[in-house]
């Protein structure tokens, strides 16, 4: 049997693993009727994301069939994994709310980047004093982890506003925005940091040897780079305005593979993750929401299918004879030492907010789940050293901090989920629209009294037009679009 034919037997039989855990786990989530016998779900209430149950579904493919799926050729993963990052990317900038940033005052970029800084540099440190890996590598694994998933957290955000937690003092809309911006730092800078680990040792295509110049320059470069490579693609899908917007999603999608395959293959992968952002948040602005809604509709669909790829190729690694049992132990306490700063530092992150301590503290469980950038980033350093011989030396590493990701995705996914669905009510209050004036001062966006002391509320905007443009965001990362449209239109029914 060729390679080609290998692959796809072995790409067919993650998906199809991939897509039974997944379903499995949404059944016991929703329950479903059998003839007359009717299941309620044992979890119904408590919001566990599929996606684990997709990484689990990997696990047994992995280890059942672990002699079929070793014969995947190494560069179709990575190849999986440009693609499923592309998408994600995608997701991110289109979902970037300028005008939001920007009023925020610089409260949503604190929340985004300190938490995330104090967590990867601690991480940094352990995985260097416990597994010597180097400086760079270090921080990759630290902003790689360090991301927040919007898989976890906007189901459990959507829920509570479902429900009318929070809306009083706009925490969901900050927690929305500030999601956003945190994964595309994270993404970013994992890029450029990987490029530095891999071309600091003279394996770069573009800068060949191991010098002072190459790591003083790598970095502005990259970011430079990507930056202008962010305005060239921005114009351009400026150009397709009046395409179809299904035409819009598919030129896109396409294009961002392009850069980011092309960046990966140059070694400078840094460069082709931050011009993916910039040019998607470029064209979000441009196309205005509307249209930008549509085409984030379309991407969705391309990740409701490249996730079962993606999170059951993360389970397939995940092979226990190969597992070492002291390196999971160190991974899962750097997770916990670290989630647990990165709580503690979201906490005081919002203090420049007028929150109360409870809402802080909820703030800082938000902070708290890991799914989604870790499942596409944690193996993109171990394919690479195993798609190609030159990087052979990196599989320890790779290995190291593939590990990392999957444990941090299997310890803190369900942990954070069950705590935001069980404290969401405790720490936030319950807002009650009793007249016109109240459901005007519950506005989970422009009328949340936090956004309020940033910045004033336009005139003339309804409850039910700041809804729909809050669970936008709901709508870019949900896995079942049917849930945030009920979850829209009950909220438009109660504030009108």
């Amino acid at each position: 049997m060729d390679s080609i034919t290998s692959s796809i037997i072995a790409i067919a039989l993650i998906l199809a693993f991939s897509f039974a855990g997944g379903n499995l786990l949404s059944y016991l989530n929703q329950g479903f009727s059998v003839k007359s016998f009717r299941f309620k779900g044992f979890i119904s209430k408590i919001p566990i994301p599929p996606l684990l149950g997709m990484i689990l579904g990997g696990i047994i493919a992995g280890n059942l069939l672990h002699r079929e799926i070793s014969l995947l050729d190494p560069a179709w993963a990575l190849q999986i994994r440009n693609i499923s990052i592309a998408v994600i990317l995608l997701k991110a900038g289109l979902g970037l709310d300028v005008q939001k940033l920007k009023a925020s005052s610089g409260g949503i970029l604190r929340l985004s980047i300190v938490p995330q800084a104090f967590e990867a540099l601690i991480i940094a440190l352990l995985s260097f004093l416990i597994f010597d890996l180097s400086w760079s590598f270090g921080f990759a694994m630290g902003f790689m982890i360090a991301a927040v998933s919007p898989a976890v957290l906007i189901p459990c955000l959507s829920e509570l506003i479902r429900d009318g937690y929070g809306l009083g003092s706009g925490i969901p809309s900050i927690l929305m925005a500030a999601n956003s911006l945190d994964n595309v730092i994270a993404i970013a800078l994992f890029g450029v940091l990987i490029n530095i680990g891999l071309g600091g040792s003279g394996d770069s295509l573009i800068f060949g040897s191991n010098n002072t110049a190459y790591y003083a320059s790598i970095g502005p470069l990259i970011a430079v780079g990507g930056i202008i490579a962010g305005i060239i693609l921005g114009i351009f899908f400026f150009l397709l305005t009046k395409l179809n917007d299904w035409v819009k999603g598919i030129i896109i999608a396409l294009v961002s593979y392009g850069l980011v395959y092309a960046a990966s293959y140059l070694n400078i992968s840094g460069l082709g993750y931050l011009g993916v952002v910039i040019s998607s948040t470029f064209a979000a602005v441009k196309w205005g929401k509307d249209s930008t809604a549509k085409v984030a509709r379309v991407i969705t669909l391309i990740w409701k299918v490249f996730q079962y790829a993606l999170f059951g190729l993360v389970g397939t690694t995940f092979y226990f004879p190969q597992l070492s049992g002291d390196t999971v132990g160190e991974c899962c306490a750097i997770i916990i030492i670290g989630s647990f700063v990165r709580i503690v530092t979201a906490y005081y992150s919002v203090s420049w907010s007028k929150l109360a301590n409870k809402e802080k503290a909820f703030v800082g469980i938000a902070w708290l789940p890991k799914a989604t950038i870790q499942a596409a980033l944690g193996g993109v350093l171990l394919a690479k050293a195993e798609s190609d011989d030159k990087y052979d030396k990196y599989k320890e590493d790779g290995l190291i901090i593939l590990t990392g990701s999957v444990f941090s995705i299997l310890l803190t996914a369900p942990i954070g989920s069950i705590l935001l669905t069980l404290f969401g009510p405790k720490l936030l209050q319950k807002s009650v629209n009793e007249s016109k004036t109240n459901k005007e001062a519950f506005s989970p966006l422009q009328g949340s009294k936090a956004i309020q002391k940033i910045a004033p509320k336009p005139k003339g905007r309804r409850l039910s037009d700041d809804l729909s443009e809050d669970l936008e965001y709901a709508r870019y990362y949900m896995s079942s679009e049917d849930m945030v449209r009920s979850d829209i239109e009950s909220m438009r029914r109660n504030s009108l």
